[in-house]
């Protein structure tokens, strides 16, 4: 099985994705050119932001045929991972579905590039989904920052991809992922941990992916992170 992988971001993603492929899926070895793709392997790409990996999915997927068409092995499933950011999840789902949709409508068919097409859309955006992990925030943390943050939502038992833009008091911020972001950094700092895009820490880990993962299963929260982690179950 190989998966090819065309991530939004340029930091947090292109340093998380392949450690939590690492996790679930150890037999895979990573590659760097698509013309190094044998049995089993996993590659990615970083479409370094949005609007800009809309014009790499052509690209990706033509490439991804023309490896396909040449080689015996084959890559078996592509994945298109973004935020939603204030989009929303159905916008930006949206968006990505009608620009393959354009592409089979103007001769660009998709249907032999691989059997396997995956839109996923970080909701609103990977800060969200590390939020997830119930036993990171403090029942009673001694940051004002973080209990006021905590206070306004409790990601511990509400559902992280559901909070709002928080914008009251000595705290404001122009959109939900500097937020989430920003709550993130704050729930990590009271357990002693540093989170910064350009090094993610411990959410990178076997660990914290298998929190989330339980997060996700023993509740119908982070419904996008699920849908994510149900592919990746059904393939191992």
């Amino acid at each position: 099985m190989n998966l090819y992988f065309l991530l939004e971001g340029k930091r947090t993603e292109p340093k998380v994705y392949p450690e939590w492929i690492k996790h679930k899926f150890p037999n895979l070895t990573r590659v760097y050119k698509i013309e190094d793709i044998s049995s089993d392997c996993f590659l990615l790409f970083a479409a370094k932001g949005y609007p800009r990996i809309l014009q790499l999915i052509e690209q990706s997927l033509a490439d991804i045929y023309n490896h396909n068409a040449d080689n015996e092995i084959m890559i078996d499933h592509f994945f298109i991972c973004l935020d939603a950011d204030d989009d929303g999840y159905e916008i930006r789902f949206n968006t990505v579905n009608d620009k393959i949709k354009s592409m089979e409508e103007t001769g660009r068919s998709i249907s032999a590039y691989l059997p396997d097409l995956h839109i996923i859309i970080q909701n609103c955006c990977i800060e969200t989904w590390f939020l997830g992990n119930m036993r990171m925030l403090k029942r009673n943390p001694q940051s004002k920052r973080l209990a006021e943050f905590k206070k306004f939502c409790d990601v511990s038992e509400k559902d992280p991809e559901k909070m709002d833009c928080y914008d009251s008091g000595d705290y404001s911020f122009s959109n939900k992922a500097k937020f989430h972001e920003a709550y993130l950094k704050e729930m990590f700092l009271e357990r002693n941990k540093r989170y910064t895009k350009q090094n993610p820490g411990i959410a990178a880990t076997k660990e914290y992916l298998e929190a989330l993962s339980e997060r996700c299963f023993q509740t119908n929260h982070l419904k996008s992170l699920n849908f994510l982690l149900t592919i990746w179950k059904n393939l191992e």
